[in-house]
């Protein structure tokens, strides 16, 4: 059982996969899931004491391909085992970041790249779209710290681990899975409401000024 690090792009596991590897970590539903969050954090923390971005994201990817292996049965222990995989992955995200510094390395950086036909967004586009970020972060900026994080984690989890990120949300909240969803959705509501009225109090503003 070896893993060789090859820089081919790799599938996500599916959930059934994602439960075998859960079924590993513990027997009972909540010991394994605190069980994978426990080792997340800690492969997250190995990826920051070797100085590779994204640290959070390439845990989530060593626990995927574990995950993955038509011999997960097999591993003895998959913490151990996560050790050896993350060191692998370690070595292509170095590989990947001197890519990234080769092209940066350009008289113009990674802009002289870019082709200059993609450069056409118009700057009321823009406008607006600072205009939305801004009464975003208002209206986040009015919400307790809890539903602030809430909002933040949520919505910021993207593919397969979409759902495992919303999981561990509602384990650590205290949520069931359906009470987590009702929430979020009034959080989002509000969010939505606040933008509105914020948007709208921004056009009277700038149309007075005009």
């Amino acid at each position: 059982m070896s893993e060789t690090g090859t820089s081919t792009r790799r599938r996500e596991p599916d959930s059934a996969e994602f439960q075998r590897l859960l079924l590993r970590l513990g027997s009972d539903r909540v010991e394994a899931w605190a069980a994978y969050d426990r080792l997340r954090r800690k492969l997250a923390k190995f990826f920051e004491w070797n100085r590779c971005p994204d640290a959070e994201e390439l845990a989530c990817q060593v626990l995927d391909r574990i995950a993955i292996r038509p011999d997960l049965e097999q591993i003895r222990s998959v913490p151990e085992f996560a050790v050896g995989v993350a060191r692998n992955v370690c070595k292509e995200s170095r590989t990947k970041e001197q890519r990234v510094s080769y092209v940066e390395e350009y008289p113009d950086g990674a802009e002289s790249l870019v082709d200059p036909g993609s450069c056409g967004d118009d700057l009321a586009g823009k406008l607006d779209q600072a205009a939305r970020l801004d009464c975003l972060q208002r209206s986040l900026a009015r919400m307790s710290r809890r539903d602030r994080t809430l909002a933040v984690e949520y919505y910021s989890a993207e593919g397969m681990k979409r759902h495992v990120k919303r999981s561990l949300l509602a384990l650590r909240f205290g949520f069931t899975g359906n009470g987590l969803r009702v929430h979020m959705n009034r959080l989002r509501e509000r969010l939505e409401r606040d933008v509105i009225e914020c948007l709208t109090d921004t056009s009277r503003t700038r149309a007075k000024r005009e």
